[in-house]
């Protein structure tokens, strides 16, 4: 993709437009098929399996074009039974089993506006069933780290569509 965006009329602008008004930098979408640039917009055509990029901030960070970064798996809640938990050492075991870091991975980051405060029970109960049940039968640390990316893409697809399920769980939209 890299290489074709030079190649696509008035890239340079949209490039422009779409980093000062979406936060989205061109060159990190994979799978753009056209560009144009409208009065006041940017209109960016990609393929069906290209959201979760277009989620991405220029940060690499997915979800919403501002808030505060979370992490999708919980990294703070080693200890307490709050929501219950302890949350964090599950979510370790499978983010072990695929080479990731629970806290520091940007797949486990994302940006959520309206979003303050520890996660419901019924929010690490949903996200804690997906990852497992994604990586409860990968075999080797590859395969692992594939499944569990492409659950939390899925998940993080679904925090950042308003009026979703798992969305409204953390924020009043």
């Amino acid at each position: 993709m890299t290489s074709r965006l030079p190649l696509l009329p008035s890239i340079t602008e949209a490039s422009a437009l779409s980093a000062s008004r979406l936060g989205v930098r061109l060159a990190a979408i994979e799978q753009v098929s056209a560009v144009a640039v409208v009065e006041d917009g940017v209109v960016i055509s990609l393929a069906p399996n290209a959201v979760a990029m277009v989620a991405s901030g220029s940060d690499g960070i997915q979800g919403d074009p501002d808030g505060t970064v979370h992490h999708i798996c919980t990294d703070k809640n080693p200890v307490s039974e709050a929501e219950g938990g302890p949350w964090t050492p599950r979510f370790e075991v499978i983010f072990e089993k695929a080479g990731m870091s629970l806290k520091n991975d940007r797949a486990n980051q994302i940006r959520i506006r309206g979003h303050e405060g520890p996660h419901p029970a019924a929010y690490h109960r949903e996200v804690f069933r997906r990852v497992r049940d994604a990586t409860n039968t990968c075999t080797t640390v590859e395969s692992c780290r594939q499944a569990l990316t492409r659950e939390l893409r899925r998940i993080a697809r679904e925090l950042s569509t308003r009026g979703s399920r798992l969305r409204r769980l953390l924020t009043e939209d």
